[in-house]
């Protein structure tokens, strides 16, 4: 399949992220806010920081494969830039000065224990990085079908696995998977 995407001139990069027991942990907390996630490492490379900022700068679509590559390289983004750095970062973008201004927080291992959920979207520092996400059918109550439901929206995220469970859809990690390219903005 990556051999026949790479003939269609799509393009991979890689990242890693260490996952911990934690992401795939229920979430067993009354209030969804008050849920804390496991302290996991990951790490940018320079090739992928540029690849990011290449599509960034060209508006081309980037699509994840897997939660853990989104949370990853949205940790990255809110990492470099906090919450009070957010205007920064688009102005960077627009003037092409974005990737010299990251470079140096790449190739280290950075910690984070980022978790993505429908209620903090207005809290977000940066709009997601990226335009899609093909990934399978998580188990409702983790903290991977939230981050999904974050993504689309929670209604529609109720509609769609509501859908998947009345038609036996296979969840877990070697279960059917989806393709969403609509990201709340």
């Amino acid at each position: 399949m990556i051999e026949k995407c790479q003939s269609e001139n799509i393009e991979f990069g890689y990242v890693t992220l260490h996952v911990g027991l934690g992401t795939f942990l229920p979430v067993q907390t009354e209030e969804i806010s008050n849920h804390e996630m496991h302290e996991e490492y990951y790490n940018i490379s320079n090739e992928l920081s540029e690849k990011i900022v290449r599509f960034l700068e060209n508006d081309w679509p980037i699509v994840f494969v897997g939660t853990t590559s989104l949370r990853a390289v949205e940790s990255f983004f809110r990492y470099i830039f906090p919450k009070q750095n957010r205007n920064e970062f688009f102005h960077l973008l627009k003037e092409k000065k974005l990737l010299s201004y990251i470079n140096k927080n790449i190739n280290k291992w950075i910690p984070t224990n980022i978790f993505i959920y429908p209620q903090n979207i207005n809290d977000r520092v940066l709009p997601f990085i990226g335009s899609a996400i093909i990934t399978n059918f998580h188990q409702p109550e983790s903290t991977l079908a939230m981050l999904i439901a974050a993504l689309i929206g929670y209604d529609f995220w109720k509609e769609l696995y509501n859908h998947a469970i009345e038609k036996k859809y296979r969840f877990f990690s070697y279960g059917d998977a989806m393709f969403l390219e609509r990201f709340i903005n």
